[in-house]
């Protein structure tokens, strides 16, 4: 994947879409290659029954009726990170496009603390309420066997309703981009994923290189650069993720 990163990079250069010579950080990524598909009642009613369960509990919190107990689930990305950095993190979740949400599935990491800091913020919402505004947001796809909320756009929840896991985790390859960026402010950084046929994702004979280029106007532009046999690349541009 090392050596796909580079090749990618040249590719990009060749292209003039990033200049030859600059202060540049590459970085490998995984790849969420799930399929969409509809989420049925049998996938949906146990995720609303567990959830009404949280609401109760965190309602009884909140009214002074029982006590929050640390339930391990927090997690936080250091928040000393400049703008510039949150982005180039941001938009590599966002080229990855969600292989760690499977880890949700069935619960979404909706614990109690997170229900307690939305009623919080919304002290105006009753539990049928907070109920409501969490159902809402269910699309009607989702990621296979992945998230309810884990949809074709990325993450159909705003920030304020997710978990400190959801906002704050890192994976294995952020962690090191991260560390990249805690030694200097690259001029553009260059981040790659590794995906495949998406009619057969368990085919790797085509494999190609899927790469976001963020540069020091956090402007991000996607890219497919094609396996060497192949040597075709079809760029593809986006300014937000």
């Amino acid at each position: 994947m090392r050596d796909r990163v580079v090749m990618a990079e040249q590719a990009l250069v060749q292209s003039d879409s990033i200049p030859a010579r600059g202060d540049r950080r590459l970085g490998v990524l995984p790849s969420n290659q799930r399929r969409l598909v509809g989420i049925s009642k049998r996938q949906l009613r146990p995720f609303i029954d567990r959830l009404m369960g949280v609401i109760s509990r965190a309602a009884a919190i909140r009214f002074g009726k029982a006590t929050l107990e640390d339930d391990g689930a927090g997690n936080q990305t250091p928040a000393d990170l400049s703008p510039s950095q949150l982005a180039i993190l941001g938009n590599g979740c966002a080229v990855c496009r969600g292989h760690c949400c499977f880890q949700g599935r069935g619960h979404a990491f909706i614990h109690v603390e997170t229900v307690l800091g939305y009623m919080q913020r919304h002290p105006d919402q009753r539990p049928r309420d907070v109920l409501d505004a969490y159902v809402s947001r269910i699309g009607p796809k989702a990621y296979e066997d992945s998230c309810v909320y884990h949809a074709e756009t990325g993450c159909t929840l705003p920030r304020d309703m997710r978990s400190t896991v959801c906002n704050g985790y890192l994976c294995k390859g952020l962690d090191e981009i991260l560390d990249q960026l805690q030694d200097s402010s690259p001029e553009v950084f260059v981040i790659s994923v590794s995906d495949y046929d998406r009619d057969d994702p368990g085919d790797s004979s085509c494999p190609s290189t899927r790469v976001a280029v963020i540069d020091a106007q956090n402007v991000t532009r996607y890219s497919f650069v094609e396996s060497a046999e192949r040597g075709d690349d079809d760029n593809i541009t986006s300014s937000e993720a």
